[in-house]
């Protein structure tokens, strides 16, 4: 990943002015001269030395002439800060991770910070995933795949997470097409939501969403589950609500054995 940033100053009358010298010249490539600049060219370096780029940000920000870019894209105010702060601190948490293939992989789209669609429906608060779609007809939901991976790459864009030295775009396209494509509503699983609209003939109730039926999915699909593992197998990424309710189903269909 090309990463370029770049903070430009000119001398200052300023009583930290000194400061903001003693701390750039902790970085590889600091020029001082007329004028000042600070370059960064690996996002590694950038997160080592934060506590000497905050100080350099901090000051400098303030001062007339002062421009902050990042691959010449310029950025006025603290946004870009407080999201390269952000992205600084969770990669710090995986690095402490003893499981750091399992750090990104345990949150919903292989990145904490993807928030905006959920894909654990007993773990996030919504949107999720299924509230993306159409009817194609009278009980057929198709899924807008494309719609959800617009929203989740301008949320990453955003929030600059391809920063991230381990952020992977491609783990959100994969999660995605694990998803169904359609879903079939049947009214138990899965019911119809609809809506008032006004037309010519007069009102009528539109469905323009699903939402989860009255019946537990769990309670259905639990038989052919454990069928398929006779050697009971935890799912991953689960609540310990619905872990109690896989294991009391578990015992309860091995005794009817």
């Amino acid at each position: 990943m090309v990463f370029h940033l770049e903070i430009s100053f000119k001398k200052s009358r300023s009583k930290d002015f000194s400061l903001v010298l003693k701390h750039g010249r902790e970085f590889d490539y600091f020029k001082e001269s007329i004028d000042f600049k600070l370059e960064i060219y690996s996002v590694e370096e950038l997160f080592l030395k934060w506590e000497h780029f905050n100080i350099i940000h901090h000051y400098t920000r303030k001062w007339s002439g002062t421009t902050f870019s990042i691959n010449d894209t310029v950025y006025l105010g603290n946004e870009v800060f407080y999201s390269l702060q952000e992205v600084k601190d969770c990669y710090k948490q995986y690095q402490k991770s003893y499981d750091k293939q399992g750090f990104c992989d345990a949150s919903e789209w292989g990145c904490h910070k993807l928030k905006s669609v959920g894909r654990f429906v007993d773990q996030s608060f919504g949107p999720y995933w299924y509230d993306y779609g159409k009817f194609t007809n009278e009980t057929t939901w198709k899924i807008d795949k494309r719609r959800i991976l617009n929203i989740l790459t301008e949320e990453s864009s955003q929030k600059k997470l391809h920063f991230c030295p381990v952020f992977n775009e491609y783990k959100i396209t994969s999660l995605l097409l694990r998803l169904p494509d359609e879903i079939n509503v049947d009214g138990k699983k899965w019911q119809k939501t609809s809506k008032l609209e006004y037309r010519e003939n007069g009102p009528v109730w539109v469905p323009f969403k699903i939402e989860h039926g009255s019946e537990s999915e769990y309670e259905e699909d639990a038989p052919e589950f454990f069928n398929n593992y006779p050697e009971f197998e935890m799912p991953e990424n689960i609540t310990d609500d619905v872990a109690n309710r896989l294991i009391e189903l578990h015992l309860r269909h091995k005794s009817n054995q």
